[in-house]
């Protein structure tokens, strides 16, 4: 299969070593193996842009290590090699000896790790068992950060069972230990798709491949269609919402992704000239979501009850999110109908650009200390664009703008401020307007940052800076009259970069 040009559907790769198909007779880690690891590791990390989870299983049944101490030993030495590759994730057997795990979760740093238990043979009952919830507790003492729990079902009762379990630990003292539980095997089936934590799934060529419990597997169009047919989520209308949207692309593209994945959701346009008309499309109880064109992406920042820290940052909001409970927590629980009680807005602007500049600068042009960007506008694209180049660590930014006066006020936005890099804990807004709330200590903070306006397209790059390596073209290509804009021309001493860089159009 050629990863690259493969559509993954998928939140995450699952990297499977067998050690006993692995090691070979002898049974031995060393520089060989360890070298294969890694290759194909990176293979992957090449190919496929996605978050990697490294799972070491000791033996085809995937019943932990066996031989006895000896591939134990073994087990943990290619576990802490692992560590040493820096996935995002990777599992740790919770039947390992204690002491041996505590000391491997204390190495992990970035990586976050995965107790992991497979019962190949529960018996009658695997689920009720009080050493499924031993294993949640094991797993938190462990310092892990995820707990797997898995068996083959050997009767439908087994899908109920493994919900049953699910709700168990919900509302135990280990709630907040997010908890990933299945069947597998043909019957287990139904578990998969209610599972909501990194449910494992297949691609439809592998699925209808010889590969060992291909038969107990499922796709993503699968799960999505049967968590639709069963009532568990619900078809919902989403849209662009702005002044001129009536010729925009989003429907397309939109409903061709929702027809792709199984989703039977319907993506339209909401052409406006008024805010107000935006009421009644949220008091749809089908309502799912919009895009925001402009000129609404500042105005509406006051009608919302949640703001993200980047669109704080920003100044401006593109994505509209209706939650079905006034808590935050509901962001999570998505796709399911009913009256919308509250709005979060977020900009996901800036992620389109950063991931552009990112995944086509070369290694020469890595950003350093004396990297430039360059946006040109200073509308709320621009402002996205300078978000994201603050976030691919550029201390130095450079904005054109025709109108001298905006380009200003978008450099006293930025200029001379600290930004965070947050988790996922977003900011709320009880008062009527987005206040900065409390969130979690930030991942990464940089700054003061260095924001300058050009004042005319005429002059020459300012002496002492580095040419650009990454530019931004924010310029609409249709004005408010529907008169094509002017071109402009950037001068030879605006793209003097000795190593080239990135050129980045949107509109």
């Amino acid at each position: 299969m050629d990863l690259r040009s493969t559509d993954l559907i998928a939140d995450a790769l699952e990297l499977v070593i067998d050690l006993e198909r692995f090691l070979g007779e002898d049974g031995r880690f060393d520089g060989v193996a360890a070298t294969r690891i890694a290759k194909t590791y990176y293979t992957l990390r090449r190919n496929v842009r996605l978050p990697i989870i490294l799972h070491v299983q000791g033996s085809s049944s995937g019943n932990g290590p066996g031989r006895g101490a000896d591939l134990w030993s073994v087990y943990l030495d290619v576990l802490r090699y692992g560590l040493r590759l820096a996935p995002e994730y990777l599992t740790l057997d919770l039947r390992c000896d204690p002491q041996a795990a505590k000391m491997l979760t204390a190495q992990k740093h970035s990586t976050k790790i995965i107790g992991h238990f497979f019962d190949p043979c529960p018996g009658p009952g695997g689920w009720e068992l009080p050493s499924r919830l031993q294993l949640v507790s094991s797993a938190i003492q462990y310092n892990c950060d995820l707990v797997r729990i898995c068996q083959p079902a050997i009767s439908p009762a087994d899908n109920m069972a493994v919900q049953r379990f699910r709700y168990h630990v919900k509302t135990s003292e280990f709630k907040h230990m997010p908890l990933i539980a299945y069947n597998i095997g043909h019957m287990g089936r139904t578990s998969l798709y209610i599972n909501p934590v990194l449910t494992p799934i297949t691609h439809e060529f592998a699925a209808t491949g010889p590969e060992e419990h291909s038969d107990g597997m499922v796709t993503v169009q699968a799960a999505q269609n049967a968590l639709y047919a069963s009532f568990i989520l619900d078809p919902l209308v989403f849209g662009i919402f702005g002044n001129a949207v009536t010729s925009a692309m989003s429907p397309v593209m939109h409903n061709a992704a929702f027809k792709f994945c199984g989703m039977p959701h319907h993506y339209r346009t909401f052409q406006s000239s008024s805010l107000v008309d935006l009421d009644a499309i949220v008091r749809d109880p089908n309502f799912g979501g919009a895009s925001i064109s402009a000129p609404f992406k500042k105005e509406i920042v006051s009608l919302l009850d949640y703001v993200s820290p980047e669109a704080q940052a920003i100044g401006a909001v593109n994505t509209l999110i209706p939650l079905r409970s006034p808590k935050l927590q509901s962001l999570l629980d998505r796709n399911r109908a009913g009256p919308v009680v509250a709005l979060f807005g977020d900009n996901t602007d800036w992620i389109g650009i950063h991931t552009c500049v990112k995944r086509h600068l070369s290694p020469i042009n890595a950003v350093r200390k004396r990297t430039t960007a360059l946006v040109l506008g200073a509308g709320g694209m621009a402002q996205a664009a300078v978000y994201a180049a603050i976030r691919l660590d550029v201390k130095t930014i450079f904005v054109y703008n025709r109108t001298f006066e905006n380009a200003e006020k978008l450099v006293n936005q930025f200029n001379g401020r600290f930004f965070s890099a947050h988790n996922i804990d977003l900011v709320a807004n009880t008062s009527g307007s987005c206040q900065s709330g409390s969130t979690t200590p930030p991942n990464q903070k940089t700054g003061p940052i260095a924001v300058h306006a050009l004042p005319s397209i005429d002059e020459p790059w300012p002496a002492g800076i580095d040419p650009p390596t990454i530019i931004v073209a924010c310029i609409s290509r249709v004005s408010e009259n529907g008169e094509p804009m002017p071109k402009i021309v950037l001068p030879d001493s605006w793209l003097a970069s000795q190593t080239g860089g990135v050129v980045v159009e949107v509109s």
